[in-house]
């Protein structure tokens, strides 16, 4: 039961939640919900709602409300809330126990009116899930263009510097947790190179020792090259996990979003379009075209929503850098 006087556009007196269907895991939980309000309820009364109970990554970051759980409940109290044209889902309540990394969220249920793209039904020429082959380039740029929006309004913003938005959230890997020296060493063990070995052979690439060099290489470099540009400031707010399966499209106009905050940090805005791209698993043709479209269209679109001082052959340079943080953890989809 939540019961509160109704602000701005949150409801009053959601009284009864049903769990329709659930997902739980170790560590969230999350279930769709019909809502039934008392008699004497005003305000906007949505009849479904969407719930999640979050401890993820409390026990992988040094603070515990620096972890995952409580980034996505920052994300939807404070930052998406405070966006003109919002990313994410409307949130009609959030809350929990902070310090002890334990959140949850009730949002905005847009399933019936949005749509997932389909995968094609092929097998990838990387390995892993199957590609987004047949998804139109417009999904793409579209997705790239409202990231960018989204992005220029936090650029070089102080509040994205402080701990709680620029540390890592314990959950998968970002650059606050790869661009570290303490992070190579731990990495670039004898079993890490057997297993991108096997890895890289099962996926049919043509010298895999060879690769395996070119990635430790990356891997040992990152940190001073990461150092150095992020000096240079033109940082903004990344999703972090940035592919297709977290975005939803609009049933009326295609218009694109963004779910699964759980990663959010503060770093090199582009290397969410690569990631997307990346994640995709798409044939070289259709990446080639995206790399021609993507990047142009994210720097118009920041500039659009007013950067200044980053040219297009700094967002260039960025997206190649891009590619370089993320051989890591996606080692050989390009």
């Amino acid at each position: 039961m939540v019961d509160r006087s109704s602000t701005g556009s949150r409801p009053a007196r959601i009284w009864r939640g049903h769990p329709n269907r659930g997902q739980p895991k170790a560590d969230r939980t999350a279930s769709n919900l019909s809502i039934e309000y008392s008699p004497d309820a005003s305000g906007k009364l949505p009849e479904r709602a969407f719930f999640k109970y979050n401890m993820n990554g409390r026990d992988r970051v040094a603070v515990r409300r620096h972890c995952a759980a409580v980034r996505e409940a920052l994300f939807y109290d404070e930052i998406n809330r405070g966006l003109d044209d919002p990313i994410g889902p409307e949130a009609y309540d959030i809350g929990g126990d902070y310090d002890d990394g334990v959140a949850y969220l009730i949002i905005e249920d847009i399933a019936d009116d949005h749509y997932l793209v389909d995968k094609a039904d092929v097998d990838s020429p990387w390995g892993g899930w199957a590609p987004f082959e047949t998804v139109p380039a417009e999904r793409f740029v579209e997705t790239t263009r409202r990231l960018a929006r989204f992005q220029a309004a936090w650029w070089n913003h102080a509040r994205i510097t402080e701990p709680d938005l620029s540390s890592s959230t314990g959950d998968m890997l970002s650059v606050p947790m790869t661009g570290t020296e303490t992070f190579v060493e731990k990495t670039l063990t004898d079993e890490w190179e057997d297993n991108i070995v096997e890895g890289l052979e099962k996926r049919g690439e043509p010298d895999p020792s060879a690769s395996r060099e070119t990635m430790r290489a990356a891997i040992e470099a990152w940190p001073d090259i990461w150092k150095d540009r992020a000096s240079q400031g033109n940082l903004s707010l990344m999703h972090v996990d940035m592919h297709l399966r977290n975005v939803l499209f609009r049933k009326t106009d295609d218009r694109p979003i963004l779910i699964d905050w759980e990663g959010l940090t503060t770093r090199l805005g582009i290397i969410d379009i690569a990631h997307l791209i990346a994640t995709s698993m798409l044939s070289p043709d259709y990446l080639s075209r995206l790399d021609g479209l993507l990047v142009p269209a994210y720097h118009e679109a920041l500039i659009e929503g007013g950067v200044t001082g980053y040219s297009l052959e700094d967002c260039e340079r960025d997206y190649r850098l891009a590619w370089l943080a993320l051989r890591r953890d996606l080692m050989n989809t390009r």
